[in-house]
């Protein structure tokens, strides 16, 4: 039986402006990297074309969409803003990012 469950939300046509720091922003970008780290690199680029051209199949695929959009439109706005650059990380094999640096 489902239950219906009351709390204050967002309307989904709503616009949010919220400001959101670099390493928060790193933080999403660790999060993405260990998630798709527990696929291999084929099913990653499988995942990645999949979801580029249709709606995700599966709840794994739903979420990574939902996480990649939301570390693209950070980026985005970073880059109208002047401050995207070039970084790099190291991640060691269970996907945990050992060290990053901008070039």
């Amino acid at each position: 039986m489902n239950k219906k469950l009351k709390f204050k939300g967002i309307p989904y046509d709503s616009i949010i402006k919220i400001e959101v720091s670099g390493g928060f922003t790193a933080r999403l970008q660790e999060f993405a990297i260990y998630h798709l780290s527990q696929k291999t690199p084929e099913e990653v680029n499988d995942i990645i074309e999949k979801i580029k051209t249709k709606e995700p199949e599966n709840e794994y695929e739903y979420h990574l969409l939902t996480l990649l959009v939301l570390i693209h439109e950070i980026e985005s706005e970073s880059k109208k803003q002047g401050i995207l650059k070039d970084m790099e990380v190291e991640v060691d094999e269970k996907g945990k990012v050992q060290k990053s640096s901008e070039n």
